[in-house]
């Protein structure tokens, strides 16, 4: 509540799950703890910022606050904003991330999938893979806040270089070619959100499976591996961070408990347990449940989106990680860390869900989750 979700960011850091250097390493000691949340109350003058009637009020207004990059007055950076317009570029500078996320707020632009967007293209000029021709003249560097602002409104005004990154970092590096893809880190398209799965395991389960990309809100299990437990949705106790075994249930768990939340429109960080939101939304609806009927609601609004995507072309070969997130990780930068072992979660994942070895949902998954018409309307050559 004193700081909001960015006083996480040092934290994080620490854990080796703060993505930097467009996920080249797990932890910015020497830059974390400058632009965190706890450094923008210090030093800038803010407000609270909450949903009405919140108790918590996680967000933060930064007020009429003057900055050598212009005036800042509107909503502040939470942590994951921080993190892919700070560690993702390694700006250090305060006033230059916040202004940052000022222009993303004033643009319409998605910060995660800027600032990673970003990340991936000053790493190909770093590597030559782009030069000078490429982007319009510009020098693309690490750490250069004024460059990162000039490329923000490049992107948003659809002009040179910044309507290519404008596109995201998947179409372009198809664009590009060059092998760009391989400094591309997405899912489906959509930037990892700044929570590294060889810090927390479940997270790769969780991101190669997302309906929408690699979206942690999706399935946010990784608040089960050490920190917390929900035995109303059958995880009694945390599991371990550095392991795979046994993540495909709780990812599974934690995707059908996400999807109940969003449908009943409550805060992930409002957890009285699903025991007390059933009784809740028997009183406000009249139709009498329990945790487990809350549960299989999430379970099949989950698997209903994955039947869209299936019908869109989505299957196994979708459900990846990219290559840096299985295969590098964490090189000399002193935090520890593992490689998620994705085709092992993703086998049990798809036993557990009753969905095919291609990733598709059977008839008899469907019909048991009551959605027998959607199983009849299937494509012929996607039932199974």
């Amino acid at each position: 509540r004193k700081y909001g979700t960015g006083a996480s960011l040092d934290h994080g850091s620490k854990l080796g799950d703060l993505p930097t250097k467009n996920w080249g390493r797990g932890s910015w000691s020497e830059g974390a703890g400058k632009i965190g949340g706890i450094k923008i109350v210090e030093t800038m003058k803010t407000r609270l910022s909450a949903c009405p009637r919140c108790p918590i009020g996680c967000g933060k207004e930064i007020v009429d606050t003057p900055t050598k990059f212009g005036r800042l007055d509107g909503r502040g950076p939470e942590y994951e904003s921080l993190a892919s317009l700070g560690s993702m570029l390694l700006v250090d500078d305060l006033e230059g991330v916040c202004y940052a996320n000022e222009l993303c707020n004033l643009y319409g632009l998605d910060t995660i999938g800027a600032g990673g967007t970003i990340a991936f293209a000053i790493e190909l000029f770093e590597k030559g893979i782009i030069n000078e021709e490429d982007t319009g003249g510009l020098k693309l560097s690490w750490g250069d806040a004024g460059m990162v602002h000039h490329l923000l409104r490049l992107m948003a005004h659809n002009e040179g270089f910044g309507a290519l990154l404008g596109l995201g970092s998947r179409e372009a590096a198809r664009r590009i070619g060059r092998n760009a893809e391989e400094y591309a880190i997405h899912v489906k398209g959509m930037e990892l959100a700044m929570h590294d799965p060889r810090a927390r395991t479940s997270l790769g389960l969780a991101y190669a499976t997302s309906n929408r990309g690699a979206c942690h809100l999706q399935g946010q299990s990784s608040i089960f591996e050490s920190r917390a437990s929900d035995p109303s949705i059958g995880i009694p106790e945390p599991l371990p961070p550095f392991v795979s075994e046994g993540k495909a249930e709780m990812v599974i768990k934690a995707q059908s408990l996400g999807s109940a939340y969003d449908s009943l429109c409550l805060c992930r960080y409002f957890r009285p347990g699903m025991d007390r939101v059933a009784e809740y939304y028997s009183y406000v609806t009249g139709l009498d449940t329990d945790a487990a009927g809350l549960m299989e609601m999430g379970h099949r609004i989950y698997t209903l989106k994955r039947l869209y995507n299936v019908r869109s072309g989505i299957t196994r070969k979708d459900d990846v990680l990219p290559g840096r997130i299985a295969t590098l990780a964490f090189p000399n930068d002193g935090s520890k860390g593992t490689l998620p072992f994705l085709g092992r979660m993703l086998f049990e994942y798809y036993n557990l869900q009753g969905w095919s070895e291609d990733g598709i949902p059977t008839l008899e998954a469907l019909r048991s989750l009551g959605l027998g018409s959607e199983a009849e309307s299937m494509p012929t050559h996607l039932r199974r």
